[in-house]
């Protein structure tokens, strides 16, 4: 303990600059840096002992094709036509997305398709991605909370499966993490040529992490004071200050001007005004209630990470109450979580009371103001921001592990500088640490990011899949018709996960596409079928026989439309007379219908 106590309390030297060790034996000063080693190296032990099993469990999963996370059914299979030439030629949802992709994503993708699937990169690339955020978030947790906190923060950081489910997929959200906490390290470590160069990055992967750190290097450099700026003013000069801004804004504007240029063929954005227009957006619609117009208040969206933040729920430890029952932020609220609680708050009160006399602390308490800030903003010119949730989500979680284990290592110190009691010191703060971790830390979650769906693997996908590469397939737009591009590769004209709402031109063509669905899948005649194949070009439909015994389910306002159209279809009559010539396929469960062979 006495070890962990040197390399806590002294982080900042080495044992040999140290006053205490300039006299000290060569051999004493070797066993005692032998001892350090020892310990992070057991340490480390462990940690590869307790989460491995889950990691080899994540790769396994990973592994598996039918496996996958669901937002790579709308950004992954796009790419697939750089790989294999004939697939997605006019494919006008696969060009959509393509062309609103951040340029350096996009190009990277396009650049791996020529030598192997995008679908494997794609689960290959995010745990580089997570080391190297783990890496980051352990170098800002060292700073701030010494040797034990940053193991600690480790020991959390790895058990945590929203980090994990973040990341997976290998989409543009991947690279959030690591550059967000990035851009705060640079913050905290004073290094602004680094955070520029992260800028720029984050407008080429994820442009949400260019407008904070952006902001950030703009309000470090030029708005805050000589003391917190705490840079050498002889070798940065308001010149060369504003030069650096200026450039970094340039080169973001950039990167990002072509994908918004490619994007602006697709209509305008939908914005507030035009919400009226799209009612699939508001709450009900397409998008979760965090997603939806006209977006929850700041507070919430504050509140929802902080109180959801432990992952342990329930056993072992004993339920106290309840939170916000039937919202977002409903919890169970259990005696760990109260431990933990307590640890972050004390931790960002001390956070506060050290901006006032640390540059530091004032730097990381300027980053979560702006990332506030920001989310106002983006929720009152929604959408030219993007989602308002995204300057939030992203930096409270990276904030509430860096602050959560704070508290204790302060205590220790101050029982340290107080009680000069250095053995007392270092064993209050492990117990405290260890506590908080041990409230808290489970083995993590082998499917985080992932789900495993059945119904990927039934028969009638491998029908789908061997069907021309030129079809388009229509059926009902969850699952399993929303996995063929991904999987089978093979063009669907509408699915719910396809089904977006940035650009009006874009969200109206989607309106189109599904109404003219609904109208052929609880069609009336056989006019109505063919009307989808004439005007929609589709070439098959997939049918669920369970949609007749009950309404199939969509998104706000499209059920009420749906429910109507149900209560009026003669389908079931049609497949059994006029459309049973165009089966090829059918079992208890499906029946795949070639339109071309409707006379």
């Amino acid at each position: 303990m006495c070890v962990l106590h040197h390399v806590t309390m002294r982080r900042m030297s080495t044992p040999i600059e140290d006053n205490n060790l300039q006299n000290t034996p060569h051999w004493r000063i070797f066993l005692f840096l032998k001892s350090i080693w020892l310990v992070r190296i057991f340490l480390l032990v462990l940690i590869v002992v307790s989460f491995g099993p889950t990691w080899i469990g994540h790769m396994q999963y990973a592994l598996n094709p039918y496996v996958f996370n669901d937002d790579a059914l709308q950004q992954i299979w796009p790419f697939l036509k750089y790989y294999d030439p004939s697939l997605f030629k006019h494919d006008y949802i696969a060009q959509y997305y393509l062309d609103c992709m951040p340029l350096g994503y996009k190009g990277l993708y396009i650049l791996v398709a020529k030598v192997m699937d995008p679908r494997v990169f794609s689960k290959v690339m995010i745990y580089p991605l997570y080391l190297f955020f783990v890496m980051i978030m352990a170098r800002m947790a060292r700073r701030l909370a010494g040797e034990i906190g940053m193991w600690a923060c480790i020991f959390l950081l790895m058990s945590m499966v929203m980090t994990m489910g973040r990341m997976t997929g290998g989409l543009p959200r991947t690279f959030a993490f690591p550059l967000i906490s990035l851009m705060l390290m640079c913050l905290l470590e004073k290094r602004p040529w680094l955070l520029a160069l992260t800028v720029v990055m984050g407008s080429l992967f994820y442009p949400v992490a260019a407008v904070i750190g952006g902001v950030s290097l703009a309000c470090w450099l030029l708005l805050l004071d000589r003391r917190n700026r705490d840079l050498d003013e002889a070798c940065w000069g308001l010149r060369k200050r504003i030069i650096l801004v200026g450039a970094t804004g340039i080169l973001t504007v950039a990167c990002v001007s072509p994908t918004l240029n490619a994007a602006s063929q697709y209509g305008n954005k939908i914005d507030a005004q035009a919400v009226k227009d799209f009612p699939e957006l508001t709450v009900g619609g397409r998008y979760n209630l965090i997603d939806s117009y006209p977006f929850e208040p700041l507070w919430r969206s504050v509140a929802r990470p902080c109180v959801n933040f432990p992952m342990r729920q329930g056993k072992p430890w004993p339920i106290l109450g309840t939170w916000g029952k039937d919202t977002l932020i409903y919890k169970q609220i259990t005696l760990s979580h109260c431990l933990l609680w307590t640890f972050w708050g004390v931790g960002l009160l001390l956070c506060l009371v050290r901006a006032w006399r640390d540059p530091v602390y004032c730097r990381l308490v300027m980053y979560v103001f702006i990332c506030m800030v920001l989310y106002v903003v983006s929720r009152a010119i929604y959408p030219t921001l993007y989602m308002p949730a995204r300057y939030t989500e992203y930096m409270l979680v990276i904030l509430l592990m860096l602050m959560v284990f704070l508290a204790p290592v302060s205590i220790g110190h101050w029982i340290a500088i107080h009680f000069k009691h250095k053995c007392l010191s270092v064993s209050v703060t492990i117990v405290l640490c260890v506590s908080g971790v041990l409230s808290q830390v489970n083995r993590g979650d082998a499917k985080s990011g992932y789900k495993v769906i059945d119904i990927y693997t039934h028969p009638v996908m491998n029908v789908l899949g061997n069907l021309e590469p030129d079809v388009m397939i229509a059926g009902w737009f969850l699952n399993p018709i929303q996995a063929v591009p991904y999987l089978h590769e093979r063009s669907v004209l509408v699915s719910y996960e396809l089904h977006q709402l940035f650009h009006r031109f874009y969200a109206l063509e989607m309106r189109a596409r599904t109404l003219a669905v609904i109208d052929a899948y609880y069609a009336q005649s056989v006019e109505d079928v063919k009307r989808l194949r004439d005007k929609m070009g589709v070439t098959h439909l997939l049918i669920q026989r369970s949609h007749f015994k009950h309404t199939a389910r969509y998104f706000w306002p499209y059920h009420i439309y749906i429910y109507e159209r149900f209560k009026q279809t003669k389908m079931p009559t049609l497949l059994a007379g006029p459309l049973k010539t165009a089966f090829v396929y059918e079992d208890e469960h499906f029946i795949l219908l070639d339109l071309r062979q409707i006379q």
